[in-house]
């Protein structure tokens, strides 16, 4: 698909200028990308890093659209560890060269040699009982389960709660 291409090619040029912007402020610091585009009737969505598209059906359960890319995943581990990296597991968490929790990013200067922007994508195709696509970065998921926010979002729109009040 030609998405997929061009979110590839995207995912390249922004972590291109945000390494040229970290070396010109002297900051190492990377980020997770997220993004999705509706387009025939389907959501194609690319996803750096650990945030999550989960999509609220009219029922209020949720379907994971995305995946996680984690150290501790048996592709990611293999990857990292055969570059000659090392990933180290920190208050349960696995982490790249002992810091990063994340395999890709868009960014993180020092761990670049790991860490690519190479992003992974999802292909779905809407159907009718799908009522809202939730874009989220990790830390929605370190405080609320998935189901928590299912629930909320699922209780706030039967109610009426206009979205931009849910947000």
């Amino acid at each position: 698909m030609k998405l997929i291409f061009y979110f590839r090619i995207v995912c390249k040029e922004l972590d291109d200028e945000f390494l040229k912007m970290a070396k010109t402020y002297d900051f190492k610091a990377g980020t997770t990308l997220l993004l999705s585009i509706i387009h025939n009737g389907r959501f194609t969505i690319a996803n750096i890093g650990d945030s999550a598209a989960m999509l609220l059906k009219d029922n209020g359960t949720m379907l994971r659209l995305t995946d996680d890319q984690t150290p501790d995943r048996d592709d990611e581990y293999n990857r990292i560890v055969g570059q000659n990296g090392f990933v180290s597991m920190k208050n349960g968490v696995a982490r790249v060269d002992g810091s990063v929790a994340v395999s890709r990013a868009i960014g993180d200067m020092n761990y670049k040699k790991y860490l690519i922007p190479e992003p992974e994508t999802y292909n779905y195709q809407i159907q009718q009982n799908d009522d809202l696509l939730i874009m989220s970065s990790d830390g929605l998921y370190l405080v609320y389960t998935e189901d928590q926010v299912a629930q909320m979002v699922y209780e706030q729109r039967n109610k009426g709660i206009p979205l931009e009040q849910i947000s």
